[in-house]
């Protein structure tokens, strides 16, 4: 996707690719670590003395501000290609989540101590009010920037120490239910857990 930009008060133009890929890094203050957007721009090489650097600012053309943080020269294609990075700004607005969890439910027992029911199975909260970023899947590939996206699929961060199971689900605040497809969590997220979240089409009753 070709577009208009802007780097030092030079204008290029160039092609973009955003990653679906999300990392972490710190846009305002150095010690606050948050999810961002990444991108790869690429523009003409044709004068040495305007190629961008790191550190620099590439201005979009929809007023969106990319930190640039490595460029590198293809030579033989005659390019600077840019990886970028931008803060989200898309979240959905809901900062909360809930964690449905699987659980056997104790049968009754009677006087005697005999077991008069059989073992079932019901879903209880077992977090609530988990404080998080929560963003359609949509929002993060290339053409879908500026919209909402499907709701269908989303994915949600937070920083908290959340134990996760493989059938754990999780509930928005308006009551939906989401499946979790994928978990992310490692050195490269700095403290942060990334959930791909996919709806659940069948809700499950709450005990």
């Amino acid at each position: 996707m070709s577009q208009l930009i802007t780097i030092g008060g030079e204008k290029f133009s160039a092609n973009v690719r955003v990653s679906q890929t999300t990392s972490f890094a710190a846009i305002s203050e150095p010690s606050q670590i948050n999810p961002v957007l990444n991108a790869t721009w690429e523009m003409i090489a044709d004068d040495s003395a305007k190629r961008p650097a790191k550190g620099d600012t590439l201005i979009a053309s929809d007023g969106t501000e990319w930190c640039v943080q490595k460029v590198t020269t293809i030579t033989h294609r005659g390019v600077w290609q840019c990886q970028t990075y931008t803060a989200m700004t898309d979240f959905l607005p809901y900062d909360t989540m809930n964690i449905l969890r699987l659980f056997a439910a104790v049968p009754e027992t009677c006087a005697a101590g005999a077991i008069t029911g059989t073992p079932t199975i019901a879903w209880r909260r077992v977090r609530t009010n988990l404080s998080a970023k929560l963003i359609c899947d949509a929002v993060l590939s290339q053409n879908k920037r500026e919209t909402s996206g499907d709701e269908k699929k989303l994915r949600a961060y937070f920083r908290d120490h959340v134990p996760m199971q493989k059938h754990d689900l999780v509930e928005l605040p308006d009551g939906r239910q989401y499946k979790i497809a994928r978990t992310r969590k490692s050195q490269h997220t700095h403290g942060w857990t990334e959930l791909f979240l996919t709806i659940k089409t069948d809700p499950v009753v709450i005990r």
